[in-house]
């Protein structure tokens, strides 16, 4: 994957993840927050990893 669609793919991920209601239902608008973020850069570092292998 190159740099615009590994972009692509996490924002997708999040999204879906984002979307999950049941995932979020009992954290604070904080934990959200960076949960989020969090998903976000794994999933990033993920993808680097992956095309550095």
């Amino acid at each position: 994957m190159c740099g615009p669609n590994s972009d692509s793919l996490i924002t997708e991920i999040v999204v879906a993840a984002v979307s999950n209601e049941k995932f979020f239902e009992s954290m604070t608008t904080e934990e959200k927050v960076k949960s989020v973020a969090e998903l976000y850069k794994l999933l990033q570092h993920a993808i680097e990893e992956h095309e550095h292998h």
